[in-house]
């Protein structure tokens, strides 16, 4: 079954191990992917066990990627 994807949010997490908060891209409760900084600030994408079956237009995804990017975008500018 492929469930549409055409509203997500996002969430703010941590991880002991990681120098810089990441972020969760959840359809209802399921988290799809996470977007994070690594430690030396390039900006990289996980996809997680809950993505497959979920569709997203390009437009969509390019638009949570990008609002997502911001987000650690500011989080890194923040910690200058």
């Amino acid at each position: 079954m492929i469930d549409r994807v055409a509203t997500w949010r996002l969430r703010k997490c941590s991880d002991v191990g990681r120098e810089y908060a990441y972020y969760e891209l959840l359809h209802g409760e399921t988290v799809l992917l996470e977007v994070a900084a690594t430690d030396a600030g390039e900006i990289e994408v996980l996809f997680e066990t809950g993505a497959p079956g979920h569709l997203f237009s390009l437009v969509d995804l390019e638009r949570a990627l990008a609002e997502a990017r911001e987000l650690i975008k500011q989080e890194l500018t923040s910690m200058m």
